[in-house]
């Protein structure tokens, strides 16, 4: 179809046709799914390369908007039993265009997976325009930010001091073949010391293998995202444990403490047993997400069948 190809009328169905893809974010010591980033689906079916170019199109058309939330809401039908994730953190990009809507879109996303649903806000670029105070928007809310490919724009650091974020992810560039290069181990140990000081969990992102995801354990990440943990599928295919990760951090494990001593391993028999970036967060809101639970992280089976099952 393509975006020049589109009438004003039709971008209803195009963004009805759109899909939602997820792909785990797991911690990197234990081999256990902390969450999963929410990816578009359905944009080549539509006559789309990327979904870089159908947001592109849809933003010259004024649809940007729906667009985005409409990958919201796929996501949302996709998850056994509607709107419930347990456990689990969702991880959705936002596109900096749509800053000035932050506040809107969070809680739009908020009402349609529940007040007690653990989402993530991911932001790559800054707004091309000024969009207004949007890191404290989006904190006055509730939202937990990622700061998302970090090392690829030019206003990287920039974004970083502005945006007061949760979560860092390292753009896959410093993490490929990162075994063989000793400069690149040398920027994500420096990434890496940064972002623990800022109070930030660290995703190492585009993991591909596993002396990459060595390394980049060794270096110090919290969590790891890529095609070596599995590339983007449905729901249901999500699993508690990855155990490619769980048996190296078995042979290895060790503690370890951030610069400031603000949380305690991760390594632990629970992710939730730390205080983890959301202690910034009210006091209530954060109770929530501080709670051990035993629903599915000692389980084998998948988050979503767990969590549904205990409903």
């Amino acid at each position: 179809m393509g975006g020049d190809k589109i009438k004003a009328g039709d971008w209803e169905g195009v963004c009805e046709g759109l899909g939602a893809l997820f792909q785990p974010i797991v911690n990197i010591h234990t081999g256990r799914c902390f969450g999963c980033e929410v990816l578009m689906d359905g944009y080549r079916t539509l006559g789309f390369p990327t979904p870089a170019s159908l947001l592109d199109a849809a933003h010259a058309a004024g649809w940007l908007e729906e667009a985005e939330f409409a990958v919201r809401r796929a996501a949302q039908a996709a998850l056994p039993g509607g709107a419930a994730t347990g456990d689990l953190a969702l991880f959705f990009n936002l596109d900096s265009r749509l800053l000035a809507r932050a506040r809107e879109i969070q809680k739009a996303t908020r009402k349609l997976f529940g007040e007690d649903a653990r989402l993530i806000t991911e932001i790559r670029d800054r707004p091309r325009e000024d969009a207004g105070e949007w890191p404290r928007l989006l904190r006055k809310h509730h939202c937990l930010t990622a700061l998302d490919r970090f090392g690829k724009g030019v206003q990287a650091l920039r974004l970083l001091h502005e945006g007061d974020f949760d979560f860092l992810k390292i753009d896959p560039f410093y993490t490929r073949d990162i075994d063989g290069d000793a400069r690149k181990r040398v920027v994500v140990s420096s990434i890496v010391a940064m972002a623990h000081t800022l109070g930030m969990m660290v995703v190492a992102l585009g993991v591909e293998n596993e002396r990459e995801l060595v390394v980049c354990r060794d270096l110090g990440c919290d969590l790891v995202q890529g095609f070596h943990i599995q590339p983007p599928t449905a729901a249901r295919a999500i699993a508690a444990t990855y155990r490619q990760v769980e048996a190296i951090g078995a042979a290895n494990r060790r503690r370890r403490l951030d610069p400031a001593g603000s949380w305690n391993s991760w390594t632990s028999s629970s992710p939730w047993t730390s205080t983890p970036p959301w202690r910034r967060c009210s006091t209530a809101w954060a109770a929530k997400w501080a709670a051990p639970s035993s629903r599915w992280w000692t389980s084998t089976a998948s988050p979503w069948e767990s969590c549904t099952s205990a409903r």
